[in-house]
């Protein structure tokens, strides 16, 4: 299809003039494409992840060996997206949640990509285009979150992203 700017006009959904390199905390969702299940399923309020989900949370735990100053907290792979909270502990100007995330998306989708061909499995996109994120203002916005994160499988059957 080709461009057309009424239909394609994208707009940021991230807080205008906000500093995304500056140290603190943010929470990331990261949906499928399509919110197609991928990674595994909810059996008995919990997740069990497949190859693919496996792959996405090995990728999440390598995060901090490619960027520096920075610190995982909660993370959950869900059948069809993953939260996560990323604590930035050094400010450096190229070093953005966007960056970040972005690295983590195509370094998951590059072993998805791998693990299909090696498994001779239809490749699907893997991710959504953008993510979601919440700036953590304050401890009692962390514990929640933390609290969100760890009973999701609990909560699968009224998720919003199901």
């Amino acid at each position: 299809m080709p461009y057309n700017k009424a239909i394609h006009n994208r707009q940021s959904i991230r807080l205008k003039g906000f500093d995304y390199s500056q140290e603190g905390s943010y929470y990331v969702t990261i949906c499928t494409q399509g919110h197609q299940p991928l990674f595994g399923e909810i059996i008995m309020d919990e997740m069990v992840m497949n190859q693919i989900g496996k792959v996405v949370y090995g990728q999440w735990f390598q995060l901090p060996a490619r960027y520096k100053g920075i610190q995982l907290d909660a993370f959950v792979a869900m059948p069809n997206h993953i939260h996560g909270i990323i604590s930035i502990m050094e400010s450096l100007p190229d070093q953005t949640i966007g960056k970040i995330v972005g690295a983590y998306k195509s370094l998951a989708a590059n072993e998805y990509l791998k693990l299909c061909k090696s498994n001779n499995s239809p490749i699907e996109k893997l991710w959504q285009r953008n993510y979601y994120e919440h700036i953590i203002r304050d401890e009692e916005d962390y514990s929640r979150i933390v609290d969100y994160i760890e009973n999701n499988p609990l909560k699968w059957e009224e998720d919003q992203y199901r």
